[in-house]
């Protein structure tokens, strides 16, 4: 996520709260928060996140230098790609394999920001891909589509080219999580590990397997596609009649009455499942509750069976059935990580006269030891070795469970039970202490770096007023009506031969490496430009053109200014999400001078995916396309 200037203090504490409690990275979008975290805690292991939408080999190696050792590339890039980047040897390459796909290019949608108020740069997107809209002609005339979500896509599932990402030399597979339950991580985690020892063993005769989609289709589905991955970017990859969970179908209502279904069964079925039917009249789901088959109670209803249940609603003969929860899929998956929740340690325990209580905990090679105070005779009731194990053996929301007890205890020792649950708190947390020691010198010298680090005095001069357009004869115009300067939208498929007295090019934010060398070249010929793309951002410069990096790279505080700057940039343009408040700011502190937008219509969004082909087969020739 882009961080605010007063945040940064706070995310560099949470980063070394984090390295020393043993993380193995940190997954960074800011490239300031990115400068920061390398200059003060160069040990820490960085991660370029998605989020900085690296998709060329040139953004990569930019990556790579400014201190990431893997970068996490777009889910807009192709197995081809991805093994051209792992050959170039930058940085390690890892690469989304399963779970939700943004229409968008990640880092760069503003949709949810601007009609929400909710930044996806910041964390908080609220899904809008995921509502209804309508496509309507310049007329005003509504164009049709196969369903009103014309903007979610289905589900990534790349379990059939697993192969093919071991063969491209992918360091690590990213699997959708956050925000999702545990069961689903580990449900579809548990099929791709399985899958994909398969596929490393023997890349050439790997096959999925029915039983793995069908899982995977369990845990949650919009409807499974390769995405980019495969290069799809047409309908194919798009869920447009509903952007939720679809389920698995179990079957059809075969009669009904007004309370009751029968339905004939395609899978088993349990009465925790829950079931959605697809009617006439709109859908519900309801959990599947007792079950009748052949009029008999039963607790698992099987495949091929018809099997009576009670409806909430009315449901008719021929309506489809779904199950989009199942009761037993999702036990199973919490059995692989509920036992690993705590730690497993021995616990001993010395109860002598005449000695301080001892308890000594040890795990994985580690041991924390606590006293108490000197045992005594007991003066009514000894202590007995099983209430030493009741109450020693609280550990409950520690993070530890024991595992094997060794008790020395005197016949006639007493020792109350507050002191036995000190000496064991104690002894837990020396435990956790030893097991953290080999990070003890994991902290931050100084985690508050000053904005006045990264000031060099970019200075006051007089505003320009800048015009962008995709028309140089607008361009012009506006030029003589007093812009100081125009930039022209160009794309690698339509390069200018020349521009304007006074126009640069401004480079697109997205561009594959089929389409890097033609844009440079462009803008070596021009001298200045405009750029959106941080790896041809760093290359112009470096070709010596005079070179400004567009909002899309996400400047939103000092430090990030400051590492466009060290890249080149002799301008930045500011992100569009920061306040008036944090504009201020942001130009007083900046190392160098700060463009902001003013007018116009912000770009929400940038896709591979047509949202114009929901309407009909497209022919992708963008160029004539008649619904333009």
């Amino acid at each position: 996520m882009l961080v605010a200037a007063e945040e940064m203090p706070g995310a560099l504490r949470m980063i070394d709260a984090a390295w020393i409690a043993g993380i193995d990275a940190v997954i960074i979008q800011d490239l300031g928060l990115m400068r920061l975290v390398r200059k003060a805690l160069p040990h820490v292991r960085i991660h370029a996140s998605t989020q900085l939408d690296a998709h060329n080999t040139a953004s990569v190696r930019v990556l790579a230098e400014l201190g990431a050792a893997r970068v996490t590339l777009a889910r807009e890039t192709c197995v081809d790609e991805i093994a051209s980047f792992v050959a170039d040897g930058a940085a390690e390459i890892e690469s989304f394999v399963h779970g939700s796909l943004c229409f968008c290019y990640s880092g760069q949608c503003l949709l949810s920001s601007l009609i929400g108020g909710r930044s996806a740069n910041r964390g908080l997107c609220a899904q809008p891909c995921r509502m209804a809209y309508t496509l309507v002609a310049e007329s005003g005339e509504q164009a049709g589509a196969p369903g009103p979500y014309l903007l979610s896509p289905k589900d990534l599932a790349g379990l059939d080219l697993l192969s093919a990402l071991v063969r491209a030399g992918v360091s690590a597979l990213k699997i959708e999580g956050r925000m999702k339950a545990p069961e689903y991580v580990a449900l579809v985690t548990g099929v791709y590990r399985a899958a994909l020892d398969r596929a490393t063993l023997d890349p050439e005769s790997f096959a999925s397997a029915e039983a793995e989609w069908s899982v995977l289709a369990e845990a949650f589905s919009r409807g499974f596609t390769p995405a980019y991955l495969a290069g799809v970017r047409d309908d194919a990859m798009m869920s447009y009649s509903r952007p939720n969970n679809r389920g698995v179908h179990v079957g059809r209502v075969a009669d009904s009455t007004g309370e009751t279904a029968t339905v004939l069964l395609e899978r088993s079925l349990e009465p925790e499942d829950t079931l959605e039917f697809w009617t006439g009249r709109g859908r519900f789901a309801q959990r599947a509750g007792a079950m009748e088959v052949a009029g008999s109670p039963v607790p698992v209803a099987p495949a091929g069976a018809k099997v009576l249940l009670r409806t909430e609603s009315r449901v008719s003969p021929g309506d489809r059935v779904f199950r989009v929860a199942c009761a037993s899929l999702i036990e199973a998956a919490r059995r692989t990580f509920a036992a690993e929740t705590d730690i497993a340690i021995d616990l001993s325990v010395r109860l002598r006269v005449g000695e301080p209580v001892l308890v000594t905990a040890r795990a994985a090679g580690a041991e924390g030891t606590a006293t108490g105070p000197v045992v005594e005779a007991a003066r009514t009731k000894a202590l007995g070795a099983t209430e030493v194990i009741e109450h020693v053996g609280r550990t409950g929301g520690s993070g530890f469970v024991p595992a094997s007890w060794d008790i020395d205890l005197d016949p006639t020792a007493g020792a109350g039970y507050s002191t036995l649950h000190r000496v064991r708190r104690e002894a837990l947390e020396a435990l956790a202490a030893s097991m953290l020691a080999p990070w003890a010198d994991r902290v931050l010298s100084d985690p508050v770096v000053s904005a006045s680090e990264v000031r060099r005095g970019a200075g006051q001069r007089a505003p320009e007023l800048v015009v962008s357009g995709r028309d140089p004869a607008v361009l012009a115009a506006c030029l003589a009506a007093g812009a100081d300067r125009g930039l022209l939208h160009v794309g690698a498929a339509e390069l200018p031969g020349t521009l304007p007295e006074g126009v640069e090019p401004l480079i697109p934010r997205v561009a594959h490496d089929d389409e890097a060398a033609a844009l440079l070249g462009l803008a070596e010929r021009c001298g200045r430009a405009v750029a959106g793309n941080l790896g041809l951002l760093t290359e112009a410069a470096r070709a010596g053109v005079r070179v400004e990096a567009d909002w899309p790279l996400g400047a939103f505080n000092p430090w990030s200014c400051a590492a466009l700057s060290d890249l080149g940039a002799s301008l930045v343009w500011a992100s569009p999400e920061l306040s008036g408040r944090q504009l201020r700011a942001l130009v007083a502190a900046s190392a160098v001078p700060v463009g902001t937008l003013v007018y116009g219509r912000t770009e929400l969004m940038i896709a591979e995916h047509c949202v114009l082909q929901a309407a009909g087969p497209c022919s992708h020739e963008c160029a004539t396309c008649a619904r333009r």
